[in-house]
């Protein structure tokens, strides 16, 4: 299974458990939406993420990730951790 076909389904899987998740109850603390700087900031990580991966450039993609990172793939495979993640994932 090439990256990109790699990609597309742990994408998909991800966007159809967002979609599972359950509704918040009428006593959960609500959230806040986000400020104009958070919705950009989060926005541009989003876009830089697609760009390096459009490059197949996998190093500068998961520089993008914080050292707190879980990644699985289409495989079942789960790493944990920047490092991990960079080794497994090229």
């Amino acid at each position: 299974m090439n990256r990109i076909t790699l990609f597309a389904v742990t994408l998909t899987a991800f966007i159809g458990l967002v979609g599972c998740t359950p509704t918040p109850s009428s006593d959960a603390p609500k959230s806040t939406a986000l400020s104009t700087q958070d919705e950009a900031a989060v926005r541009g990580i989003v876009a830089e993420f697609a760009k390096t991966w459009n490059k197949h450039d996998m190093k500068a993609m998961h520089e993008l990730n914080t050292d707190d990172v879980e990644w699985i793939n289409g495989m079942a495979n789960h790493w944990r951790g920047n490092a991990a993640v960079l080794k497994g994932a090229l």
